[in-house]
């Protein structure tokens, strides 16, 4: 066996794989010794079969079977023997194939490389980046705090429906003549006069009184066809080719009586600090909103940091073996996956980026990181749900359990490694930080 590397250019390179007979004939024999072994055909005992037929019968897959063994081991050795950094997988050329299957002895193949570039990454005290910190404004934590007391308050009546009111009754759906249908749709249900989507309609129900009536058409009630069937007790299906009017029956309105900032509303949000006074209240609440917008900051960070380098480094790409990679593996046309390069070249380029900077720094993941990451993941989506946190020893079984998926492993080590890149960017490099509002993060992220 010989393996040849003919590099075209940086990024592209043949290999040249020949294999002759020692190389396949040992294993090719066994595995047809193994098929008689078992083989049952007609006119045969078990085991008996003519090698010679087992041959013409099995012969030939087992032959494509075992030189594509030998072609993948190759392959493999050649790589890791080279240390070569390949995107993608190696593309086999099947039109420069060489060899007789009728007849086999010697056979030649040849395989399509796109190899990774040679980058230079340097993080020093002379690269600048920019960390933003949202600030909480007050209009948005007076925002939150109204908020929250209508969620913590109650209904009471009302006289008569308002904008921001919740209105009990009956929907019963009409004839073409404008009269009640007797095997009509009837649900009772409550509507929130603020998620009215059509406006005329939400005026409607504003000023609405017990055992009034309201005529409607329910598809400007709400574009959302899974609520609407809620609303009228029918399925999402049924919504469809509606076009019938209803009339809404009001039984009674109630508003939410917004909660009172006192120590009961205090303890209910924050049981575990000892809250006396709405100025503390209102601290506590906005430390945790920052904590909130801890996330989009790193986001902005990163996002920034990953554009300002690739721009600067713009890594370059065997871009047409790329393309023909992605469409050969994802059943493509090349025109879709030329599409689909443009789209994903940046990660990759990112990803190129990143890999350099945790190799030339000696930036690692260790398994016992993977498993602490799981593990406080897990005790968090515990908590979400109320649930209390399992014992050290199912907590190591359940985090072995999921990093047993090898895709979720990846996900995690992925996860771990870009924290640690991160920072080592933010102690090697100079970062000034700017205070930006939410609204000024919404936009920048709307960006991208």
């Amino acid at each position: 066996m010989n393996v040849v590397q003919d590099n075209i250019d940086e990024l592209n390179a043949v290999l040249k794989i020949s294999i002759q007979p020692e190389d396949y004939t040992s294993a090719y024999e066994k595995v047809l010794k193994d098929y008689r072994k078992t083989a049952s055909l007609p006119g045969f005992r078990v085991g008996k079969v003519p090698v010679g037929i087992i041959k013409k019968k099995y012969g030939p897959g087992i032959l494509v079977d075992e030189i594509q063994k030998v072609l993948n081991e190759s392959l493999d050795k050649h790589i890791k023997d080279n240390d070569l950094k390949i995107l993608g997988q190696p593309l086999p050329i099947h039109s420069e194939e060489v060899g007789d299957w009728e007849n086999p002895k010697d056979f030649e193949f040849k395989y399509e490389l796109g190899l990774a570039p040679e980058i230079e990454v340097e993080i020093t005290s002379k690269s600048k980046f920019t960390s933003y910190k949202i600030k909480v404004e007050d209009k948005m934590l007076n925002k939150e705090v109204e908020r929250l007391q209508k969620q913590y308050g109650s209904l009471v009546d009302t006289d008569k429906s308002g904008k921001e009111d919740l209105i009990y009754g009956e929907f019963v759906q009409l004839d073409a003549e404008g009269k009640e249908m007797e095997e009509g749709i009837k649900n009772t249900t409550t509507v929130f006069v603020s998620t009215i989507e059509d406006k005329a309609t939400q005026k409607k129900f504003i000023g609405l009184k017990p055992k009034e009536e309201v005529i409607v058409e329910p598809n400007k009630l709400t574009s959302n066809h899974e609520d609407l069937g809620k609303m009228l007790g029918i399925t999402h299906e049924q919504i469809h080719g509606l076009i019938s009017k209803f009339v809404f029956k009001v039984s009674m309105s109630k508003k939410v009586e917004p909660a009172t900032l006192d120590e009961d509303f205090f303890k209910k949000l924050f049981p575990a600090d000892d809250v006396k006074d709405e100025k503390s209240f209102r601290e506590i609440l906005k430390s945790r909103i920052e904590a909130q917008f801890e996330n989009n900051s790193k986001d902005l960070f990163k996002r920034d940091v990953s554009r300002i380098m690739i721009d600067k480094i713009n890594p370059k790409l065997p871009q047409d073996f790329l393309v023909k990679w992605t469409a050969l593996s994802n059943n493509k046309s090349e025109e879709e996956a030329a599409v689909d390069f443009e789209f994903h070249a940046d990660g990759l380029k990112w990803q190129l980026i990143m890999n350099k900077i945790s190799e030339d720094n000696d930036i690692k993941v260790e398994f016992d990181e993977t498993m602490d990451f799981t593990k406080k993941t897990l005790i968090e989506n515990y908590a979400q749900y109320g649930y209390p946190t399992p014992d050290e020893e199912e907590m190591n079984q359940t985090a072995m359990r999921v990093l047993q998926n090898q895709e979720e492993a990846s996900r995690v080590f992925e996860v771990i490694r870009e924290g640690k890149i991160f920072d080592f960017i933010r102690e090697s490099a100079k970062i000034t930080e700017k205070e930006i509002t939410f609204d000024d993060s919404k936009e920048m992220a709307e960006k991208g």
